[in-house]
């Protein structure tokens, strides 16, 4: 089996990258990474933050995860961040050896009235794990099932103080295709920042995750 999904902005996937050849998918429709589309576009009101939301964009039969741009599975200091949920890979029927491909919509304002997306930065990051746990947020390597994938992403120093935030098992969840990892039961979401207490949602779609 495999899976189309869409990532969409409001809260994390650790796989390796496939490229986005979807020859042989049993829905040969376009992968949205290779699609060239415009991400803040096409998302939908959320459902809670593990998934069973309303389908957005367009994409029939999809599962909508939202990512509250607050919410984070780095490292951060000084910061009145929220801890970013452990969604299971289940929920989405979603498993170890499956293709899926992602892609942003939706946006955040990240502070002083700055749009997520006008920054050229990620918009999002995720890091598949083997368990639920989210360690403190004054650690590192907060996620200790996290499993390691291809494409690294290099994520932002602290807002305060500048500690680095970089684990080397996360990725650019913005725009891509890639294959769960052995091993994986959840995955978790975080926005790419370096300082998540001034971030707000949009008036526009919800910045989170549709699966399909």
């Amino acid at each position: 089996m495999r899976l189309h999904f869409v990532i969409g902005l409001t809260i994390g996937l650790g796989l390796a990258l496939t490229g986005c050849d979807t020859t042989g998918l049993d829905d040969p429709g376009t992968c949205y990474s290779c699609s060239g589309g415009d991400h803040t576009g096409g998302g939908a009101s959320g459902g809670g933050t593990t998934g069973g939301g309303t389908t957005g964009g367009g994409t029939s039969n999809a599962t909508f995860i939202p990512v509250n741009p607050r919410q984070t599975y780095l490292r951060t200091f000084k910061d009145n961040a929220l801890d970013a949920p452990a969604v299971r890979l289940s929920d989405f029927n979603a498993e170890p050896g499956e293709q899926v491909c992602g892609f942003a919509v939706g946006d955040f304002n990240s502070g002083g009235g700055v749009l997520a997306s006008s920054t050229g930065s990620p918009l999002i990051t995720a890091v598949f794990s083997s368990d639920d746990r989210l360690l403190g947020s004054d650690q590192l390597d907060r996620v200790p099932g996290a499993l390691d994938v291809d494409p690294d992403v290099v994520t932002p120093v602290t807002g305060v103080d500048q500690y680095t935030t970089d684990i080397a098992e996360d990725f650019d969840a913005t725009n891509t295709c890639v294959t769960i990892p052995a091993g994986a039961t959840h995955v978790f979401f975080s926005a790419f920042d370096g300082f998540y207490a001034d971030n707000a949602p949009t008036s526009g779609p919800t910045f989170g995750i549709q699966i399909k």
